[in-house]
C-alpha cells in the first residue's frame, strides 16, 4: 500500500497559497486517478483506491502544516505503511517556480512541515516530491509571510504546469517506482534552483 501525502494548509483562506502547493499536486492527481477524497479520519480528509493494482491512500492533512507529522503518523501506524511506501508532496523555496524534483530521501531542508512528519516517524528515509515556489525577493517581511501568499499572475501558469507535472509524477512513482520518476521529472533541475544551487 502506498502512502501519498500532500502538504498544506485547511480552509479556503490559504488555498491558493505557496504553502498548499502539495495539497493541489494531491487534488490534482485525485482527478487524474479517479481516487475521490471524501472520507475524513487521522486528522485528514483522505480517499482511498488503486492504481495499477497497487493500493493507494490519497491524503491532506488537516492539522495546518507545522503539525502534518500527526496526520501522517496516524495513517502509518493504522495501515502498518513501510516508510518508504510514504511519498510526500511539499513547496519548496530552494527551488524556482515551476520546477520539481524528486528524492528518495534527505533533510527537512529547513521545511516545518516535512521536520514535523520526519520527527513523527523517526526516520527520513522517504520519498518525497518537491515544488518550487522560488524565494522572496522584496526586503521585509520573513519566510513565513512568503509562503503563505499567492502567485503573482506571471507566476500563476508555471506553478499549474508544475502542479500537473508533479501529479504525473505521482503517477509514475505508483505505476513504474521512484528511479524511473526520477530519471523522468529531475532532468535538468539542479541547475534551476532559486539559489543557482541544488
Amino acid at each position: 500500500m502506498k502512502l501519498v501525502v500532500g502538504l498544506g494548509n485547511p480552509t479556503a483562506k490559504y488555498e491558493k497559497t505557496r504553502h498548499n502547493a502539495g495539497f493541489r499536486v494531491i487534488d490534482r492527481f485525485s482527478g487524474l486517478s479517479g481516487i475521490e477524497l471524501g472520507s475524513r479520519k487521522h486528522f485528514s480528509v483522505f480517499g482511498k483506491g488503486e492504481v495499477k493494482g497497487e493500493r493507494v491512500i490519497l491524503a491532506k492533512p488537516l492539522t495546518y502544516v507545522n503539525l502534518s507529522g500527526k496526520a501522517v503518523g496516524s495513517f502509518m501506524h493504522y495501515y502498518r505503511i513501510a516508510v518508504d511506501d510514504l511519498l510526500l508532496i511539499y513547496d519548496d523555496m530552494d527551488l524556482k517556480p515551476g520546477r520539481i524534483r524528486i528524492r528518495p530521501c534527505g533533510s527537512s531542508g529547513g521545511h516545518n512541515g516535512v521536520e514535523s512528519v520526519i520527527t513523527a516517524l523517526g526516520s527520513d528515509r522517504f520519498p518525497r516530491i518537491r515544488i518550487g515556489i522560488g524565494r522572496r525577493k522584496a526586503a521585509g517581511g520573513t519566510d513565513a509571510d512568503f509562503v503563505l501568499k499567492n502567485f503573482s499572475r506571471d507566476e500563476r501558469p508555471v506553478i499549474e504546469e508544475a502542479i500537473d507535472k508533479g501529479a504525473r509524477a505521482v503517477e509514475t512513482v505508483i505505476r513504474e517506482g521512484l528511479s524511473a520518476a526520477m530519471d523522468k521529472f529531475n532532468k535538468g533541475t539542479k541547475a534551476q534552483s532559486s539559489k543557482g544551487t541544488e
